[in-house]
């Protein structure tokens, strides 16, 4: 995709200097800065040229440029608004953008043109990556020099920050949460353990019951030194009381504070309002405690006394939140450790030049170790993940816990995202079962199909999800006849019913053939309209996530060999379908193959023609 937009640029490049020669027009901008604005408009607002509307060019120069862009000196940045409007004059003079729309962009750049220069030198408005060559200039440090810049990371021990706009999971974060990882209305139904069950396994967590036991300690009252930390004679009796060293007290001290296991006075520490509750209290007010223990965790803010310059919990901050929720999303299956790791060093260096943000990481890791292993370890200890080796030799696994789950639920539900709870197996019905299949995640569908089929019986099992398959959504039909084949042999008689129902018919026939019923070479042979409804149903129930590659895939996956895309396209228009126009508007808009795409348009045409006859 990369090399395509590269080449694209290009090519853009190579007209606006021939335009320019030819109109003997004398270049009011710079060829660099046009490229570099160009990147710019692509990467960071997903525009080309062409997508250009009034509200593009103040995002582009107001913030994104400012954030972006190194300017050492505001004389730096003079060619920038003569670029811009070269590239106008050059979209007006060969089509690219209409005469209306570019005369509203420059008046747009009429606007921004006196606020550009201080939008460039506002600290304000400078992100990781510009401040960090920012600070390196002033301190005259020559950035093309590798070896200078890796002695300044050094000595001024620069943190990198990540992550932004993703806080920790608190009230008022919530909503900001759920838009950060464009989450839908509605996420796929969980099953999760009833509340006594997730109170035990909160109880169970090592780093509360090491809270507690450290407000055991404390007692009644503890005297403190400055910058309330316990004085040495303290610290180690404290450790050998708790069985762990002083950097962990060091954790278990703040973490302690932060959840109110321990309250501070001036001079003083005493034992917290939490620590009398923990672990006894009812399971509403574990939970309650657990959760917000999770949000202590997530907030990083205990890792400040861990680390006097405050560099880890820079690292972290809103890193811990982009874990969990990639975590919650993964559902049963985990993410591999390593991901994990990559996800908080890709996430604190985003911003950063790939040279120097692998310097940099690695200075920083050297000095302070990866990140990704406090958190994981803190999460751990919380009883928040566990971590998994398929074998021996495998590297781990991590997958969140049942109360994590829970409580990211939670958070979520409070954002506006439904996120339901499936029923006992017992209590659940085919829909309930369709909607885990279309969460999509294999194994979770396997084992709540398999203990649904052994409550219910299968053909019973059968009966219902095609039942469910018949009335429901075009998703709907999909994935039941999906778990109805599933069953097997045993689901082959109310198969046999299904023949009967159009909708159904393709369906029955795959699935009876695939039984290896005796008569299948003729009886059960598809007919092109069962193709053509298949291949309808498969796009229609899935075209929202649907690239275009993924089009052209499924055609060729519906089509019999040596058989033409374009007549599989001329059965499917006159199908009885209610979304066969979509579906075919679909393929016209996005099939790669133009002869391909024009056959969809033409057939959606004819249906669109046949609709209105008919109606």
């Amino acid at each position: 995709m990369a090399d395509t937009f590269d080449d694209s640029a290009k090519a853009v490049l190579t007209e606006l200097r021939g335009w320019a020669e030819r109109a003997g027009r004398p270049p009011g901008g710079d060829a660099d800065e046009a490229r570099l604005l160009l990147d710019l408009l692509h990467d960071h607002l997903g525009l080309g040229l062409t997508d250009l509307a009034v509200g593009d060019l103040s995002e582009l120069l107001l913030e994104v440029y400012p954030r972006k862009v190194t300017v050492l000196e505001a004389e730096d940045a003079t060619e920038v608004i003569p670029t811009v409007r070269d590239l106008l004059a050059f979209c007006r003079n060969t089509g690219r953008l209409s005469k209306a729309k570019v005369t509203r962009l420059e008046t747009e750049l009429e606007g921004i043109e006196p606020r550009f220069a201080g939008a460039v030198m506002d600290p304000a408005n400078w992100g990781p990556a510009r401040s960090l060559a920012q600070s390196m200039a002033a301190d005259g440090v020559d950035l093309s020099d590798q070896s200078a810049v890796d002695r300044w990371i050094s000595d001024n021990d620069h943190d990198l920050t990540g992550f932004e706009g993703a806080g920790p999971f608190d009230e008022d974060e919530t909503l900001d949460i759920a838009e950060a990882f464009g989450l839908p209305d509605r996420l796929p139904p969980l099953r999760l353990p009833g509340d006594g069950e997730l109170a035990e396994a909160a109880r169970a967590s090592v780093l509360l019951n090491r809270a507690r036991r450290l407000a055991d300690w404390v007692g009644e009252r503890r005297d403190i030194a400055d910058g309330y930390e316990l004085e040495a004679d303290d610290v180690a009796d404290a450790t050998a009381a708790l069985g762990i060293d002083a950097g962990e007290l060091a954790h278990v001290w703040h973490f302690a504070e932060h959840t109110e296991f321990l309250s501070w006075h001036d001079t003083y520490v005493t034992t917290g309002p939490s620590a009398g509750d923990w672990p006894s209290a009812d399971d509403d007010e574990v939970l309650d405690t657990w959760q917000m223990a999770l949000t202590e965790v997530l907030s990083c803010e205990q890792f400040a006394g861990v680390d006097p310059d405050e560099q880890t919990r820079l690292v972290f901050d809103g890193a811990g939140v982009a874990v969990v929720m990639a975590l919650f999303l993964s559902r049963a299956e985990g993410i591999p450790a390593v991901e994990l790791h990559e996800m908080i060093r890709d996430g604190a260096t985003a911003d950063l030049p790939p040279d120097l943000a692998e310097r940099s990481w690695s200075a920083w890791t050297e000095e302070h170790g990866d990140p990704a292993d406090l958190l994981l370890e803190c999460l751990r200890d919380l009883g928040a993940v566990e971590l998994d080796r398929p074998s021996d030799d495998a590297a781990p696994w991590v997958r969140l816990t049942p109360p994590a789950i829970w409580t990211v639920r939670l958070q979520l539900e409070q954002a506006g995202v439904d996120v339901p709870i499936l029923p006992p197996a017992q209590e659940m019905t085919a829909a309930d079962l369709v909607a885990v299949a279309e969460g999509g995640v294999e194994e979770e569908m396997d084992a709540e199909l398999t203990s649904w089929v052994e409550l219910r019986g299968a053909e019973a099992a059968a009966d219902d999800l095609l039942r469910t398959a018949a009335t429901g959504s075009t998703a709907d039909r999909l994935f039941a006849t999906t778990l109805a084949t599933r069953i097997g042999a045993a689901a082959e008689p109310r198969w046999r019913e299904a023949l009967d129902d159009p909708r159904l018919r393709p369906y029955a026939k795959v699935a009876l053939a695939g039984a290896g019923t005796p008569d299948a070479p003729a009886e059960l042979e598809p007919a092109p309209e069962d193709l053509a409804w298949l291949l309808t149903d498969s796009i229609a129930a899935t075209c929202p996530v649907l690239e275009p590659d993924d089009v052209a895939e499924r055609l060729r996956e519906a089509l019999p060999p040596d058989e033409r895309p374009q007549d599989l396209l001329d059965v499917m228009w006159r199908l009885d379908h209610p979304d066969v126009l979509e579906v075919l508007t679909l393929i016209g808009d996005h099939h790669p193959d133009k002869k391909i795409a024009k056959a969809a348009r033409k057939a959606a045409f004819k249906a669109t023609s046949r609709s209105t006859t008919r109606g």
